[in-house]
């Protein structure tokens, strides 16, 4: 019998874009709505196996219990019978107790699991996007690990041509996408600039993409390129920043949200891992992907990275070469 199912992500981008693939798993056991902060809501619009996005803005409007309990009468009134609770915390746990949603799985390692009404293994061996898939194992029998996908329309597509074309990128020019920055300081690769300056000697137009607070990394990135060389894509939707990505031939980026764009597009990334490593399971995910990373000691340090080095010298990023980067981009833009 078909159910009406809510899955509650409300991570990160890159958290969103792995939960993709549980929600193409999950539609086959019925009507599939998904509730995640306002910012991450195009990761879901235009999927056909997404019903309707719900935001919740916990950190803005639905902040507290107020917001809280707000958003619980939501979701009690469009009577779901099972909620997966991607996220590990209290307050996507407590939503779906507030709500009475009958059926509430979860992660067995998750802070609040006493309130789910069963649990399942989190295997940190696992991708993250399988590990997210273990919660539709209750509802579905066989479990399929496809690849994350987002879905630009027409309108995202000309809108990411056109400020490519307005910059000056000409459609025979191979593109070289660039993410330069992250949420965590430590994760962010100190010599974009130097990237762009080589891969446009070699006659890649580049492109630097980010949201409206990335405008000074992101630009001063490819600022000394010269006009016809670089565009800066920011703050446009989330949807056109991945059309944009779709139409370049590689994207470099950081252990970041932007590398699961990619990889949700089809896009092969080369990855730059600093304190963090892919087995930890955030590694994009594609069989055209490149890691780039060094061989230290105090790596890992962190889960997602920090603020500042924790043993003060940030070597896992400084010690990469520029050039070790474009290595990884003509061998990956080579391979087939």
């Amino acid at each position: 019998m078909s159910q009406r199912i809510l899955i509650v992500q409300t991570a990160w981008l890159g958290d969103n874009i792995l939960t993709t693939p549980l929600v193409a798993n999950v539609s086959s056991a019925g009507e599939v709505d998904v509730l995640t902060i306002p910012r991450w809501a195009d990761v879901y619009n235009g999927n056909p196996s997404v019903s309707t996005v719900i935001p919740f803005d916990k950190n803005g409007s639905d902040r507290g219990l107020l917001g809280l309990w707000r958003t619980a009468r939501v979701l009690h009134n469009r009577h779901y019978d099972v909620a997966l609770i991607a996220q590990r915390w209290w307050r996507s746990a407590m939503l779906a107790k507030m709500a009475k949603i009958p059926v509430r799985i979860g992660f067995e390692i998750s802070v609040a699991k006493h309130l789910y009404t069963s649990s399942v293994p989190y295997d940190k061996s696992l991708h993250e996007s399988h590990r997210l898939l273990e919660l539709a194992r209750p509802l579905v029998t066989t479990l399929q690990p496809v690849l994350p996908q987002l879905f630009p329309e027409n309108r995202h597509f000309a809108t990411a041509e056109t400020i490519l074309k307005h910059a000056g990128w000409r459609e025979n020019e191979k593109i070289v996408a660039i993410a330069p920055t992250s949420a965590w300081q430590t994760k962010r690769y100190p010599f974009f600039d130097k990237v762009a300056e080589l891969l446009a000697r070699r006659g890649f137009f580049i492109v630097s993409v980010g949201a409206n607070d990335d405008y000074e990394t992101c630009f001063s990135s490819v600022s000394t390129l010269g006009n016809g060389k670089y565009a800066v894509l920011i703050g446009e939707e989330l949807l056109t920043a991945a059309a944009a990505i779709s139409i370049a031939d590689v994207l470099i980026a950081n252990d970041s949200g932007a590398g699961h764009i990619a990889s949700a597009v089809r896009t092969p990334v080369v990855s730059v891992f600093g304190p963090t490593v892919p087995e930890q399971g955030f590694a994009p995910l594609g069989r055209r992907n490149t890691i780039v990373q060094l061989d230290l000691n105090c790596r890992p340090c962190s889960a997602h990275g920090g603020k500042k080095c924790p043993y003060g010298h940030h070597r896992c990023m400084t010690e990469i070469a520029p050039d070790e980067i474009v290595k990884a981009v003509i061998k990956t833009l080579e391979a087939k």
